[in-house]
């Protein structure tokens, strides 16, 4: 048996849904330590077997599967799964519970000798934001490069889940996050972050975003948000998440959100936090914080959400640097 334990990542922003340089989509994004997801695989002669529920148990189903049939293995796995997250709440669970899933079937079988990218093409994972899959296999801060766009590569704006053949875009950047940063989490139980055919809708409906935002983004990605992560400024990478939140497509999901998700943004920002955003399409918040503040932020968003009458959770993660791991 072995257990595969993988990662979550902060959505920072996708960077360009205007395209109109000839290359669409790139991404930045935060790894963390936690929330994470754990799998338990063994080998199985009866087929695949998924202990657990929702959707995190179809996708590893499905990953599994697929994993069996591209190397040939003929015996099955079963899979528990130990550990997990909320689905659609931005955090990234889908490629994180199908990566493992596959990585967690080599493994149990004796295949050491695989390629994450290669999987995650295989399984459909980061044909829209590289982040997930980068998150997972090395940690860290990542920016990506995004795809080409039209002839020849991607055509139409979509996202990750619709994206069809599209490989995960290059990684163009991958720095280590000082240790000591922190991000608070805040999870309210509002409605889920759009998926399926309403995420679809949302890239017609709102692609291409104006050329001048995109600009802007790639002005705070490239001159606050990268330096800030080199000479450990959470400050200045605050600045520049707080920013972005009205800039591009993210303007597009902080605008599709619950009235509540948006004033937890600002309810952070009041309480001591350098800056807070929403990670992908929510309803996720998450505040970037030092050691000192973090804990005291937590517990205002914590009264806010009760006063509110919110039901959620919020929690404190470190960064992290390194990507899944496999014991066992």
């Amino acid at each position: 048996m072995v257990r595969v334990r993988s990662v979550s990542r902060i959505h920072v922003t996708l960077i360009d849904l205007h395209g109109g340089l000839g290359r669409v989509d790139g991404s930045v994004g935060v790894t963390l330590e936690g929330p994470r997801i754990e799998l338990e695989v063994e080998p199985n002669e009866e087929g695949v077997e998924v202990s657990g529920e929702g959707e995190i148990a179809e996708k590893v189903e499905r990953a599994a599967r697929r994993t069996l049939e591209l190397y040939g293995i003929e015996d099955g796995v079963r899979i528990e799964v130990v550990r997990r997250y909320p689905e659609h709440v931005g955090l990234g669970s889908g490629t994180q519970a199908t990566l493992s899933a596959a990585v967690g079937t080599l493994e149990a079988h004796g295949v050491e000798s695989y390629d994450v990218r290669e999987l995650a093409d295989a399984l459909g994972r980061g044909g829209t934001s590289g982040i997930g899959v980068a998150a997972f296999e090395r940690g860290g801060f990542i920016v990506d490069g995004g795809h080409v766009f039209g002839s020849g590569g991607k055509e139409e704006f979509k996202p990750s889940a619709a994206s069809g053949e599209v490989p995960p875009a290059p990684v163009i950047s991958r720095l280590e996050v000082p240790e000591d940063w922190r991000f608070v989490l805040a999870i309210p139980e509002v409605e889920r972050g759009a998926h399926g055919d309403r995420e679809v809708d949302i890239f017609k409906r709102y692609c291409p975003v104006p050329a001048r935002e995109v600009g802007e983004i790639c002005r705070w990605i490239l001159m606050v948000m990268l330096p800030a992560v080199v000479e450990d400024d959470p400050e200045d990478f605050g600045r520049a998440v707080d920013a972005i939140q009205e800039l591009g497509f993210k303007r597009v999901e902080v605008g599709l959100q619950h009235p509540v998700v948006v004033e937890i943004m600002e309810v952070a920002r009041n309480a001591g936090a350098y800056g807070a955003g929403l990670s992908s399409f929510g309803p996720t918040v998450y505040a970037v914080c030092d050691p000192s503040s973090a804990n005291s932020v937590a517990q205002e968003l914590e009264m806010y959400m009760r006063e509110k009458g919110i039901g959620g959770k919020v929690s404190v993660s470190g960064p992290r640097n390194e990507g899944f791991e496999v014991t066992g």
